[in-house]
């Protein structure tokens, strides 16, 4: 899947946890990001490929496939880590989830 999905996660949990787990998983993934930044320069591939694994879990549960579908990346070429990704495209993705929870929150 290479899309957003948060409806199908909404139909498995229900509206009130689903919104619970967006903002358990925003926590967690500014937290975990910072362990990945600091673990990109350092030639820990099984920190990187643990910490990318929990990035996509965690994406995908909420319905963000295409942000799991990035961090699968990460995970199988932890070397993409090093060089392969851009803080900017992240953050489109990102944006391109919170807009689409949006429109469901409404």
């Amino acid at each position: 899947m290479n899309e957003y999905r948060p409806e199908d996660a909404i139909n498995n949990l229900g509206k009130d946890i689903y919104f619970e787990l967006v903002d358990i998983f925003y926590t967690q993934f500014a937290e975990m990001m910072t362990h990945l930044e600091t673990q990109k320069n350092s030639q820990e591939t099984d920190t990187v490929v643990q910490t990318a694994h929990k990035i996509k879990s965690s994406a995908r549960n909420i319905g963000a496939y295409k942000l799991g579908n990035f961090f699968e990346l990460i995970e199988t070429n932890p070397s993409l880590s090093q060089s392969g990704y851009t803080p900017h495209h992240l953050s489109d993705l990102l944006t391109e989830f919170k807009n689409e929870i949006l429109n469901l929150s409404h």
